[in-house]
Order: C-alpha cells, then sequence, then structure tokens
C-alpha cells in the first residue's frame, strides 16, 4: 500500500540568517507491508524568494514487526475429572513487544464438547475480545470445559489460539488435555431372609 505522511502543525515564517528551526515528519506504515520493506521519504525545503535556493534529505524507515510483536501464552497442561462436570483451565498472556497490540483468541475442542472463555471468576467473569494489551502487560483468563455424561474414559483436547493483529502471521496455540475417568461401580448383594419357626 501507499504510505502516507504528514507534517506536524507548522506556521512558517521569515527565517533570519544562522536562525533554525525544527520540525517532525510522521510516516503511517500499512499494517500489511512485508517485513524487510524499506521506505524512503523525501524532504525538500524551497525559498520562498529564490527557487534555486533549496535543500533536500532523505529519510529511511525499514519495516521490522517481527522485534515489535511479540507474546507469550502460558503453556496447557492436563487434568483428570468424572462425567457430567465443568473443568476449569487457567492461561496467561504477556505482550513481549515494544507495541501495544490487540490479540484474538480461539478454542476448540477434539470432542465437540462446549468451551466457554471467561476473564474472571466463572461464571460471571466476562473477557472483552479481541484483548489490547501494552506492553509487557498481562490478563490472565480461564477456560471452561465442560465434561458431558457418559464421557468416562475419553481424553480430550481443548486448543487455545492466540493471534497478534499487529502481524497476523504470529500466532501461538497450546491444547489443555482432560482425562475422564471410569466411574466407580456398584455391587449388590443378595439379601438372604432366614424365617425360624416357633
Amino acid at each position: 500500500g501507499i504510505w502516507s505522511d504528514e507534517f506536524e502543525d507548522l506556521e512558517f515564517t521569515a527565517v533570519e540568517p544562522g536562525d533554525s528551526f525544527s520540525f517532525e515528519v510522521y510516516i503511517s506504515v500499512p499494517a500489511a507491508t512485508p517485513l524487510g520493506t524499506i521506505g524512503e521519504t523525501d524532504i525538500i525545503v524551497i525559498s520562498e524568494f529564490d527557487d534555486e535556493a533549496f535543500d533536500w534529505v532523505t529519510d529511511f524507515t525499514i519495516v521490522n514487526k517481527a522485534a515489535e510483536t511479540s507474546f507469550a501464552l502460558s503453556p496447557g497442561y492436563t487434568q483428570q475429572t468424572s462425567a457430567d462436570t465443568v473443568l476449569t483451565y487457567t492461561h496467561t498472556i504477556t505482550n513481549t513487544g515494544a507495541l501495544t497490540d490487540t490479540y484474538s483468541l480461539v478454542v476448540g475442542n477434539d470432542q465437540g464438547w462446549q468451551v466457554a472463555l471467561a476473564g474472571g471468576d466463572w461464571p460471571q467473569g466476562t473477557l472483552l475480545l479481541p484483548l489490547t494489551l501494552a506492553p509487557q502487560d498481562k490478563q490472565t483468563f480461564t477456560l471452561h470445559v465442560t465434561v458431558p455424561a457418559g464421557a468416562e474414559g475419553v481424553t480430550a483436547h481443548t486448543t487455545l489460539t492466540a493471534t497478534s493483529q499487529l502481524a497476523p502471521g504470529a500466532l501461538q496455540t497450546v491444547a489443555d488435555t482432560t482425562i475422564v475417568t471410569q466411574s466407580g461401580y456398584d455391587i449388590f448383594l443378595p439379601l438372604l431372609l432366614r424365617i425360624h419357626g416357633g
């Protein structure tokens, strides 16, 4: 895409011999710009009174989002439970980059079980998505996996994928494992009734 630029608000006035003034130029780099792209911005200054009196400089901008957009997602882990329960997994995402970034969070379960994403005490806690974090900030949230009745002996995997919006190719996926234990058995013994004659 085309990069845009703009000057800070300036009121151009006469500059006396030997004097100087400073100004800033803001460069807007499109989000889809490939890593490694080098942009050139030419700044030309021309005298208002003499068109032949001018000078210019060139600023170079190197796109390197890889070093600026990094994050860490806590690893998955394993829990055991019985059927017909809700199991909770806790995770933390940390923005380890140098820029404020926004993340999408997507969950899934290979058994088709219901998975709820929350940011506080279950079930009242809510988590606003997409999630925006400043550099070095973190957010802890929970996954609540509903284990259905009749799932004894099943091992299920719940996946969590976080994707950066600054660099869509930067994503991380972790998996939580749920092992559903076999239910206990009830043993029924016959009841013998002995009647004694009188």
